[in-house]
């Protein structure tokens, strides 16, 4: 995956290769029809013969070009990007876009107020800097304060955007973002509505290896 990502690295323009490699890593194919989100319609070509619904390519295409458009400008101004997911099947992937990347990442529990209370959690996060190393404290208690703030721990400032990986799971994250006005980039599948995302990535948002193609293709902006 990492030698296919290098290569898309000067070819993201070439709409037939990355819609290719869309189809490959089966990114296209959304939730099961009986779940299907009525407003995420536009989206959708068809149906399965295991009765998933399938996205148009082209308009994942036209909807990561968007993204990418987005982050450009991101970037320019030194901007940084929250990434995050709370399912534990995805905590590795998370963390290792986010280090590759630089970009700050949540991988494993949500804090409540993590973004509308950042004057009190930023205070938590330099402890964690500076302290975390020197304390004595018993293994689990420390695995639990690493877990909290280790992804974190180079966000000295509320973040330009979040990505979020799951909108379902993670719908606090996406509440808190909306009331501080901070764009919202999510993988949306079909069993979901679109209507809070800022930028949307129609997609499944189920799968390890389409979720890491998505990703790695978007965040290629921010190196």
């Amino acid at each position: 995956m990492s030698i296919l990502i290098k290569n898309l690295k000067n070819k993201i323009s070439k709409k037939k290769l990355i819609t290719k490699h869309l189809v490959a890593v089966k990114s296209h194919i959304g939730n099961k029809v009986e779940f299907r989100n009525s407003n995420m319609d536009e989206y959708i070509i068809g149906v399965n013969s295991t009765q998933n619904t399938i996205f148009n390519p082209n308009l994942i295409l036209t909807s990561l070009r968007r993204v990418l458009n987005f982050l450009k400008q991101l970037k320019k101004k030194s901007g940084s990007v929250l990434i995050v997911s709370t399912k534990p099947e995805f905590s590795n992937i998370i963390k290792h876009i986010g280090e590759s990347s630089s970009q700050p990442y949540v991988n494993t529990s949500w804090q409540k107020g993590l973004l509308t209370n950042w004057e009190h959690l930023c205070v938590s996060i330099k402890f964690y800097r500076l302290f975390l190393e020197r304390l004595k404290l018993k293994k689990k208690k420390k695995r639990k304060i690493y877990n909290n703030f280790h992804g974190l721990r180079t966000m000295k400032e509320l973040p330009s955007a979040v990505f979020v990986i799951d909108p379902k799971t993670d719908i606090e994250v996406i509440r808190e973002s909306k009331r501080l006005n901070i764009p919202v980039i999510s993988i949306v599948d079909s069993d979901y509505s679109y209507e809070l995302i800022d930028y949307p990535i129609p997609g499944n948002n189920n799968s390890i290896l389409s979720i890491y193609f998505l990703l790695s293709i978007v965040l290629q902006a921010l190196k």
